[in-house]
């Protein structure tokens, strides 16, 4: 990750919405980089369910047996 000049939210969302550019090592690390950030976060445990039905169908689902 890399300030470029912008507020340190505008960078860090630009990092995580980059897409990987290959599917090499290097690529799936950096992947790998963006996700362990999110669940530093607790992203993975935020409840969604204030957000509009339109807005959740965009969002990816996962399975994780709470329904």
């Amino acid at each position: 990750m890399r300030s470029d000049g912008q507020g340190g939210s505008a960078w860090r969302l630009k990092w995580l919405t980059t897409p990987p550019v290959s599917d090499s090592p290097d690529s799936i690390k950096k992947e790998i980089g963006k996700l362990a950030f999110l669940r530093d976060l607790d992203t993975h445990t935020m409840d969604l369910s204030m957000l509009p039905a339109e807005r959740r169908r965009f969002l990816p689902c996962t399975r994780s047996g709470t329904g």
